[in-house]
């Protein structure tokens, strides 16, 4: 299985740990710290203005404008 697609999804902070040169304890996470190993890219249902429902596959590791162009790019 490819792996290269996921990274670590700290909750409490709701933040992606990116910096794979940093350490837990330069990002300060502590022993407690529930981290997941998920996917970057995932499937967002979208409801567009006339009511019909895309699906299109989001960078949940961007920023919010930089995922919100993207969509934009994919529908123009």
């Amino acid at each position: 299985k490819d792996w290269s697609d996921h990274a670590l999804w700290w909750e409490k902070k709701k933040t992606w740990l990116l910096k794979t040169h940093w350490t837990l304890d330069k990002y300060g996470i502590q022993a407690d710290a529930r981290l997941l190993f998920t996917p970057q890219h995932k499937l967002l249902r979208l409801q567009l203005p006339n009511m019909k429902h895309m699906r299109v596959k989001v960078n949940f590791s961007d920023r919010v404008f930089k995922a919100v162009s993207d969509i934009c790019k994919t529908f123009s």
